[in-house]
């Protein structure tokens, strides 16, 4: 435990720096290229966009291998699985959102329309729902929670 025996690889500004190696629990081989945001369903996957292959890809937790991948139509950005940043997840469903429009609004322009693509991961592959545009400005690092909380 770095944190506990405050073995660090050095201190900036007065924050330690916690030693890469002893951190690191494993490698995602051949995941994708450029990746960005990473969310978790609560079952042992985690799914990851990748910005320059515009995908986002699901992998298993402790084993690391990538399980499935669904392409998205522009170069994607954040995601957001329902409490996927939290203990207790609680999504069915993830949201992968853009980074840059490109291909479906040309005649507007590649930052006019943003889009963002429903994905189903109640299954073992995920499953495209639906397509959509919205009027957000770049939807950064949005959260959707329970009515319940």
């Amino acid at each position: 435990m770095p944190l506990k025996n405050k073995k660090f690889a050095g201190d900036a500004y007065g924050i330690p720096i916690l030693n890469f190696e002893d951190v690191l629990a494993g490698v995602v081989e051949q995941p994708g290229l450029g990746p960005l945001h990473t969310e978790f369903d609560g079952k042992g996957n985690a799914y990851t966009t990748f910005f320059i292959s515009s995908e986002v890809v699901k992998w298993k937790l402790g084993t690391w291998e990538v399980v499935d991948r669904q392409p998205c139509y522009y170069s994607v950005g954040h995601l957001m699985i329902p409490g996927g940043n939290s203990q207790k997840p609680f999504g069915k469903y993830v949201v992968a959102m853009n980074k840059i429009t490109k291909d479906r609004y040309l005649p507007t322009g590649p930052e006019v329309t943003q889009s963002a693509q429903l994905y189903d991961i109640s299954g073992d592959k995920m499953e495209l729902l639906v397509r959509l545009s919205n009027s957000w400005e770049n939807p950064h690092y949005a959260r959707r929670m329970s009515s319940k909380i």
